[in-house]
């Protein structure tokens, strides 16, 4: 309703822009709310997997001593039964909070900064109390089955009740072929993490990142800028000193001399950083509020597109000609120059920047239109962005700029590891000025490589680990199954169709669960080009989990026809 109120007021203005709302749950959690749930979710399952798992173990553990106490004459306890497997529970309980208490902090320095509210993870009382709770409710659910077939073993056998352990078979089988589908769905989930990592890291965005290396360098204020000199309405201005550009392209020319330096130049952010948006008017059009129209811009030196490999479609680039009191130049990406002149052709028009009311800078002529880059991996839009020469700026500006004017990313394509010329680089820049600091000694990649790209790494990682355990207590669930077969002295050829088959539905639910979950899954494969009922996935886990299954069924059943010879 803003939006439609705005647009009447103000026709033709901002055209195409949109307002995204947010429940603030959402915007609390950073726009992560799913990938965080997906993860309890993912927990969760493997709590259920690993109670399965040992249920199934305990209860083979009970046939194997019924068979043997039943020589001597002898009955196994139920309670036994059940304190073994409170005993499981909290040892394991133990351990677990044992592990996260040593390897918490290693997680957290490995886990990306944009998950909101690491500073309150810990291992606190909240938690602790958490985990004994659960420690008890898992020790009852891996415990009560195994203890209640095991008082039931005698009273079945007294009264011919044989269709009763039938009924406790089937039972396994299913809790079983439970275990299999969860197992399927941790498994196609780290096999779509690691395939979405992997689009993603593949990804072209119009530059070339190889062996290029970021450092900021700051300004001080004194003497570069005078804070708050007038007004603009709202507005606070700032005056800022030329000698700060001058002082850039001094740092700028020396890096280029630098061996193992290529290319030096030097942008007003840091690299695919959040480029801020400009109103501005083409060629003759009105200065008023109806004309203007919107895009990204961002500062920058010569031999910017060079350094950073980005193609000069057509024109030319910005050059040492180029000075404050020249005419003033820009240079505009592809779909600016598409969306504001049809035919592509921008060369020789004109744009008025406003960065604050009734500034009206100088018209900048278009110089030259470079290629499309993506302003991060994930993103499917290019936004309509100018460059304009970091030398060619009003003296007079918003303050709120100060963070861009006074910082810039000074960016080297080097011959080697760009990261090992982090050191020289600094102090090659204290010799031209020792009152400016050095921080954020980066590579280029590492900046390309956060955000959405750092996620999907910790989520492959995450999820992969998952699934390996996953794997390993399903594998452990099936040999469960078939050896409390091997000790009910069931025939070999049930077994394995029986196990066969569970295993079989067990990856059939799981395939149908995973793809229930695929409008949950979506929300967070913005962009992406895998699916949630991408073939090679699913076919992998699937897999992957009759492989194992098979190998789990043949040990206990190899063996025993080892014990029958």
């Amino acid at each position: 309703v803003a939006m439609d109120e705005y647009a009447q007021m103000f026709p033709g203005r901002d055209e195409g822009w949109t307002v995204q709302l947010a429940p603030w749950r959402e915007a609390k959690l950073g726009g992560l709310r799913q990938p965080l749930l997906m993860t309890q979710l993912a927990v969760g399952a493997m709590l259920l997997l690993l109670c399965v798992s040992l249920a199934v173990l305990l209860r083979t553990r009970a046939s194997a001593g019924e068979t043997s106490a039943n020589r001597v004459g002898h009955q196994i306890r139920p309670g036994v039964v059940l304190t073994e497997g409170l005993l499981l529970a909290f040892g394991g309980g133990v351990l677990a909070v044992v592990l996260v208490a040593l390897g918490l902090p290693a997680l957290l320095e490995i886990t990306p900064s944009a998950l909101p509210r690491l500073d309150d993870v810990s291992l606190d009382a909240t938690v602790l109390a958490f985990s004994l709770a659960l420690c008890v409710v898992t020790g009852l659910v891996i415990g009560i089955l195994p203890a209640w077939q095991a008082s039931r073993s005698a009273d079945t056998k007294a009264s011919g009740n044989v269709w009763l352990e039938q009924i406790s078979a089937a039972l396994l089988v299913v809790l079983l072929a439970l275990q299999v589908a969860l197992a399927f769905v941790l498994l196609a989930g780290a096999g779509l993490a690691i395939r979405a990592y992997g689009d993603l890291r593949g990804r072209d965005v119009g530059v070339d990142p190889s062996g290029l290396l970021s450092v900021d360098v700051h300004l001080p204020r004194d003497p570069y800028v005078t804070p708050n000199v007038a007004r603009a309405g709202s507005i606070d201005l700032s005056e800022y000193n030329p000698a700060g550009a001058a002082l850039y392209d001094r740092i700028r020319a020396a890096l280029q001399t630098m061996p193992g330096v290529v290319q030096a130049a030097g942008v007003g952010s840091q690299p695919f950083g959040n480029a801020p948006f400009v109103q501005f008017w083409v060629d003759d059009q009105e200065l008023s509020p109806d004309n203007q129209v919107s895009a990204q811009f961002l500062t920058v030196t010569e031999n910017y597109f060079n350094t950073m490999g980005i193609r000069l479609v057509s024109g030319r680039d910005f050059s040492a000609t180029d000075q404050p009191d020249s005419t003033w130049v820009v240079l505009v990406n592809e779909t600016l120059a598409r969306r504001q002149w049809p035919d592509g052709n921008a060369i020789g028009h004109k744009v008025t920047l406003t960065f604050h009311p009734e500034d009206y800078e100088p018209a900048r002529e278009i110089i030259g239109v470079v290629a499309d880059t993506l302003p991060f991996r994930g993103a499917s839009e290019v936004p309509p962005l100018m460059y304009v020469l970091h030398r060619q700026q009003a003296t007079q500006q918003r303050a709120s700029l100060e963070g861009r004017r006074t910082v810039m990313s000074l960016i080297t394509r080097t011959t080697g590891e760009p990261l090992a010329l982090g050191d020289q680089v600094r102090a090659l820049v204290g010799t031209v000025d020792m009152t400016a600091p050095v921080t954020s000694i980066r590579s280029v990649e590492s900046y390309l490589n956060g955000g959405q790209v750092l996620l999907f790494q910790f989520a492959a990682a995450l999820l992969g680990a998952f699934a390996l355990v996953a794997l390993v207590i399903s594998t452990a669930g099936v040999y469960g199954l078939t050896s409390y077969g091997v000790a009910r002295r069931r025939p070999t050829l049930t077994l394995v169709l029986r196990t066969a088959a569970a295993v079989i539905v067990g990856v059939a639910v799981g395939r149908e669960g995973w793809l229930r979950l695929g409008s949950l899954i979506e929300g967070f494969l913005t962009n992406l080009t895998v699916t949630p009922s991408d073939s090679t996935t699913l076919s992998v886990a699937g897999g992957l989990l009759v492989v194992t299954a098979l190998i789990a069924v043949l040990v206990p059943a190899m063996g025993r026809s080892d014990t029958n010879r």
